[in-house]
């Protein structure tokens, strides 16, 4: 039998990758996408643009929109689609309507991501605890999520225990780790 072995350096590029995230979210559901996971900013009138941005109407409706092309939105605000996978024309812009799950958000930064030697093999990332997150959505918070802004990716999520928010206030969440183990 042949031994295996994955060089630490190989370990810490992934977790290299989790920590490129700058934006921590507290969901009602596990997220399957960054679109699901996030708090977009408002929708705004007049406004450039890009492919992959992503808004929330000004009133919000559960839903976040993807850019799927990129252009300028309309001086007043569309009439928002609220079934995942459904467009919507704004002035040159189309918004795809994608299922979201975010009751609140806030920021990451490199020193919220602590790498080390695994629990028992391997290497392992730790998440920074965060306290005082603004909830912006009513609901029972389930998971916590980590999302990168600049490529529009989710970085990693986790179970919660089970709590209710409620909008208005804040709500903390304990630090957590990912471990990668070594090959066996």
């Amino acid at each position: 039998t042949l031994g295996k072995s994955t060089h630490d350096a190989v370990m810490d590029a992934a977790l290299d990758k989790l920590a490129e995230a700058d934006k921590i979210n507290v969901c009602s559901a596990q997220p399957a996408s960054y679109y699901e996971a996030i708090d977009p900013a408002a929708w705004a009138a007049a406004t450039a643009y890009a492919l992959g941005d992503a808004v929330r109407p000004i009133a919000r409706n559960g839903y976040a929109y993807e850019c799927t092309t990129a252009g300028t939105s309309a001086g007043s605000e569309p009439t928002w689609p609220t079934t995942a996978g459904n467009t919507v024309t704004d002035g040159s812009v189309v918004w795809t309507c994608r299922a979201n799950y975010s009751l609140a958000q806030g920021s990451l930064a490199g020193g919220d991501f602590t790498k080390a030697n695994g629990d028992t093999s391997g290497r392992k990332t730790t998440v920074a605890a965060k306290s005082g997150l603004s909830i912006h959505t009513s609901g029972a918070a389930t998971h916590v999520a980590t999302a990168d802004d600049a490529t529009h990716e989710l970085r990693d999520v986790t179970t919660n225990t089970s709590q209710g928010l409620t909008a208005g206030g804040t709500v903390d969440t304990s630090s957590f780790k990912h471990e990668i183990g070594d090959p066996s």
